[in-house]
């Protein structure tokens, strides 16, 4: 299907009886048609508003009971998608526009890929999106705002100019792992994923994870990258960095064992580790590093190994604090300041 007309507001919905195979793409120009889709005969159905530059609203309000195709909704720079409660069954989704609202929960087990490639992806209070199994592609040219993902696959979300942040206490994503991209922060974001991947060029950092979580490589992102940025992270479950985290601040926090596999490095503020479970365990030849008078804080609630070859450094004169409430192992410690060490009740 392809618009051309000047401004206008496209509408696909289900019209007819229930699972009847029919649905309706309309105009508010004047033009409707009723197609249907039987799964033997229809495999993608294509929306294209580009052919002209007038700013277009395409509205995907709902689908009939037995839809399951692609679908492809592509409209110009300055035209609006927006999606309601739609299920595509087993098709691939790829909306692109300026602006892209997810207002409803979508449904399908086939990809995802959503382009806003002028302002935003916004998620409303009921706006959600489940691809089953498969990956999830999100891409804002400024913000991607209070995202709710399901997947058991991978996620990826790109703030190209802007934020990935929570606006309304929304933000969700479910994965087996995700992979967050963004330029001025990432904010407020509730995962519950296995492995994560993220970098931003500043602003602020906050993620809270529910389980076993892994800081590793995602796609094409490898770690954690703020330099700018405090980061503040929190995991219900053990913690496991194998790959680099370099922010100003940085502030870890785990309910089981805290594994520190490759650096983490803070440079404008604390450096704060924290496993209120478990133990605490640097593998060599990991390092803990900070810069001129800010601390590194070390708080387990078992033991705190350093191995052999790993090391807790200050490049200036900050105070290294380690506490453990049970055994403590050290390896290199380096610092021009202080050093505290407190094993509770062992040694």
């Amino acid at each position: 299907f392809t618009f051309t007309g000047g401004t206008e507001t496209i509408t696909l919905e289900d019209v007819g009886g229930a699972n009847d195979h029919e649905s309706r793409i309309s105009s508010s120009l004047g033009e409707a048609v009723t197609f249907n889709h039987n799964p033997l005969s229809l495999d993608t159905v294509t929306i294209d508003t580009t052919s002209d530059s007038d700013p277009d609203t395409v509205d995907i309000v709902s689908l009939d009971g037995n839809f399951d195709a692609n679908l492809i909704v592509t409209a110009s720079a300055t035209s609006t998608i927006n999606t309601g409660t739609v299920d595509i069954g087993s098709g691939a989704l790829d909306l692109t526009a300026g602006q892209i609202n997810v207002n409803g929960a979508f449904t399908t087990t086939g990809s995802v890929d959503i382009n806003a490639n002028a302002f935003d992806i916004t998620f409303g209070a009921a706006g959600s999106i489940n691809a089953g199994a498969s990956d999830i592609d999100l891409t804002a040219f400024i913000n991607v705002e209070s995202l709710n993902v399901t997947t058991a696959s991978e996620v990826r979300v790109t703030a190209t100019n802007g934020g990935i942040n929570d606006l309304i206490n929304h933000a969700l994503i479910t994965a087996d792992r995700v992979a967050l991209d963004a330029e001025t922060g990432i904010t407020g974001i509730e995962t519950n994923v296995n492995t994560l991947a993220a970098s931003t060029t500043s602003g602020g950092f906050s993620i809270d994870n529910t389980g076993a979580l892994e800081i590793g490589t995602v796609d094409l992102l490898s770690g954690i990258t703020a330099a700018a940025s405090s980061i503040f992270l929190t995991t219900t479950g053990t913690l496991l960095v194998s790959d680099a985290v370099t922010g100003g601040a940085v502030d870890l926090r785990s309910n089981d064992t805290m594994t520190i596999s490759d650096n983490v490095a803070a440079s404008t503020g604390t450096l704060k580790l924290q496993n209120n479970g478990g133990d605490f365990v640097v593998n060599s030849p990991a390092l803990v590093s900070n810069t001129g008078a800010f601390l590194i804080d070390i708080d387990s609630a078992g033991a705190v190994t350093l191995d052999d070859g790993s090391g807790v450094m200050s490049l200036g004169a900050g105070l290294i604090d380690i506490v453990a409430a049970t055994d403590v192992a050290l390896s290199t410690l380096t610092t021009g300041g202080n050093v505290t060490v407190t094993a509770t009740t062992g040694a």
